[in-house]
C-alpha cells in the first residue's frame, strides 16, 4: 500500500508498507537482521510512459524477525495444593531455509504462576 500527498507541483510526500513473503523473498535464516530502508522513485511523462527512475537509500532501518510459536500443557487439571504439577511444551521458530517451524535449541523459557482471578503479569524482557 502506498499513498502520496502533493506538497508542490513537483514534490510529494509518500508513505507505504511492504509485505515480505518468506517463501519468495527470504532464503536464509540470516536474513533476520536489520535492513536498510530504500525506495525507488519514478517520474512519469504526461502521456503515461516512464521518464526516469532512481533508487534511493533513506536514513533508517527496519528489524526483520522470524515468527515464533510456543505450546504449553500443564497436568493434572485441576491442580491441587501440594500436588506435583507437570508442564510440557515446545518452542519453535520459523526456519526460512526449510519453510517450516523447527525447534529452538538452547532457548530459555520462564513460566509464571498466577492465582485464580488475578490479573496477568507482563513478561520481563531479560
Amino acid at each position: 500500500m502506498r499513498a502520496c500527498d502533493a506538497t508542490t507541483p513537483r514534490i510529494a510526500d509518500c508513505s507505504g508498507s511492504l509485505y515480505i513473503d518468506p517463501r519468495y523473498g527470504l532464503r536464509s535464516n540470516s536474513d533476520a537482521t536489520s535492513w536498510k530502508i530504500g525506495a525507488l522513485t519514478q517520474l512519469w511523462k504526461p502521456s503515461g510512459g516512464l521518464r526516469t527512475e532512481q533508487a534511493v537509500t533513506v536514513s533508517g532501518t527496519v528489524k526483520v524477525k522470524r515468527w515464533a510459536k510456543a505450546t504449553v500443557n500443564a497436568s493434572p487439571e485441576p491442580v491441587k495444593k501440594g500436588q506435583t504439577l507437570t508442564v510440557t511444551g515446545s518452542f519453535k521458530r520459523a526456519d526460512w531455509a526449510k519453510y517450516t517451524y523447527t525447534g529452538f535449541a538452547g532457548a530459555s523459557v520462564k513460566l509464571q504462576f498466577r492465582k485464580k482471578a488475578a490479573p496477568p503479569t507482563p513478561p520481563s524482557r531479560r
